[in-house]
């Protein structure tokens, strides 16, 4: 399906428009009808006004916070999907249904897995005759897969917004023989910035599968495709393919002269393009390579957001609580050493940092047996002793107006192979993904992106649903206090 025919939600029939969200007032209406509950029953029970809740059921306002929602979902003991139901009617009331659309696409990226070689689907066999349509996605994308078997570079124009061809991609991605020259257009201007995440997301995952250099160009995409039938290319020694929009249709020439003018046009963008996603395979790869990826001019100070269901504490560690924590053997001491650099550094860059886990997250942190401050990959537990002490660390930190931790509530997605999502206001996302089989970290350099990625962040505070900082210390003060009582 493409991103650009996909409807937001759609909860029942009676929407309010064709497929987008139904108002907050309607949603509770019907399950309000749905479960039998009467006005006079619920303003009881919530001690609420009548001529509030009226105002409330007829759309005219929306509830004052996300507190109030919660109230209701438990008052008419909603199951977890219509609870949802109503979380997002009551955000998109709040924000609207673009925030709803970028909502989506964070969820996707932290939905992302790494991709499992064993049950590939059997493509069918494709003979590529010159001039000859190839039809249907598998077919295509076992064209693709016979051309990129080849030694050589091959330079792959692609916009990663049809799921079901990416899932097709994704499959034989790690045994491809040819260098990946990939350029991919994203839309200029913030306003688009929901579909250009989800352009992230797919080309992350596509990324797992088998490294490619990745680069990316503004455009109107829009005008783009409706510029030209075949906006997708593939070029390799053997020959050029051209494919559709919809990805069900390719043509496949290998005149020599054919494909030499379309090389040449391709090459010229890629140059001339940006750097995308850099994905990197281990913590050493990234503590080689952090001073050329992260924003760093001299004296320049920068806001970070970080995102992480467990409170992360590590950045509050000497060079000798590092170096006993990190993977045995010679490396230990020069790793240690770079990711003191790195958090040093980190620390006099920052302006003020934010930093958002869950509750859920704090008592794991405080009861889990073992506990890795990134990924059993690559480090140690963390002993009980050094995490309270870190925890207090944390704490005391709170009274610095430039440090603000929070704790969201209703966030389920968080619980998934992203371990770390760090956002620089200045326009870099840093993502650590910890898999069951490996440890990968991915640095995004693109301003839409992390703009948006920050805006949804700041709304979700808004709303309600990242309970302040006096709250959330309380809540890490009472957890540290029951925990060492229990001891």
């Amino acid at each position: 399906m493409l991103i650009d025919c996909q409807k937001i939600l759609v909860y029942n029939e009676d929407t309010d428009g064709g497929g987008r969200v139904l108002s907050f007032g309607k949603e509770l209406n019907c399950l309000m009808d749905r479960y039998g509950y009467r006005a006079v029953d619920l303003c009881m029970k919530l001690d609420l006004s009548k001529s509030y809740f009226s105002r409330l059921v007829s759309g005219k306002i929306s509830p004052r916070d996300f507190a109030l929602v919660e109230s209701l979902s438990g008052a008419m003991e909603l199951p977890a999907h219509e609870k949802r139901m109503l979380v997002d009617a009551y955000k998109a009331a709040k924000f609207g249904e673009e925030f709803i659309t970028r909502e989506n696409a964070v969820k996707r990226l932290y939905d992302i897995g790494f991709p499992s070689f064993g049950g590939k689907q059997k493509l069918p066999k494709t003979a590529l005759c010159s001039g000859c349509a190839i039809e249907g996605m598998a077919r295509i994308a076992a064209a693709i897969r016979l051309l990129m078997a080849e030694e050589g570079t091959a330079y792959f124009v692609f916009i990663p917004e049809n799921q079901q061809f990416c899932d097709l991609l994704r499959q034989d991605a790690a045994e491809r023989r040819a260098e990946a020259k990939w350029l991919i257009y994203l839309n200029g201007g913030t306003d688009r910035s929901a579909e250009n995440m989800l352009f992230f997301t797919e080309t992350i995952s596509l990324l797992l599968a088998g490294n490619a250099d990745v680069r990316f160009n503004y455009k109107d995409i829009g005008a783009y495709f409706s510029s030209t039938p075949f906006p997708y290319m593939l070029i390799t020694d053997s020959g050029t393919l051209l494919l559709e929009r919809s990805c069900e249709r390719a043509f496949f020439w290998d005149c020599v002269e054919f494909s030499a003018a379309y090389r040449d046009f391709i090459i010229e963008s890629f140059e001339k393009a940006y750097p995308f996603v850099r994905l990197m395979t281990g913590i050493e790869e990234y503590l080689q390579n952090w001073r050329g990826m992260l924003p760093g001019e001299k004296g320049m100070k920068d806001d970070l957001l970080i995102v992480e269901k467990w409170p992360c504490i590590i950045h509050e560690a000497e060079y000798s609580d590092i170096s006993s924590h990190i993977a045995d053997g010679e490396q230990n001491d020069r790793l240690a050493r770079a990711y003191t650099n790195f958090m040093r550094w980190s620390n006099e860059r920052l302006r003020t940092q934010e930093m958002i886990f869950t509750e859920e997250g704090v008592q794991e942190f405080l009861k889990m047996e073992k506990f890795y401050e990134y990924s059993r990959h690559i480090t140690k537990p963390l002993p009980m002793g050094l995490r309270k002490i870190f925890l207090q660390k944390l704490i005391e930190n709170c009274q610095s107006n430039a440090f603000n931790p929070a704790i969201m509530r209703d966030a389920s997605f968080l619980d998934s192979n992203v371990r770390v999502l760090n956002v620089w206001k200045s326009g870099i996302v840093l993502i650590v993904f910890d898999f069951e089989e490996c440890f990968r970290v991915a640095v995004l350099k693109e301003k839409t992106i992390s703009d948006a990625l920050w805006d949804y962040f700041q709304k979700l505070k808004k709303c309600g649903m990242v309970i302040s900082k006096e709250e959330t210390v309380g809540i890490l003060r009472d957890a540290l206090g029951e925990n060492e009582s229990e001891s």
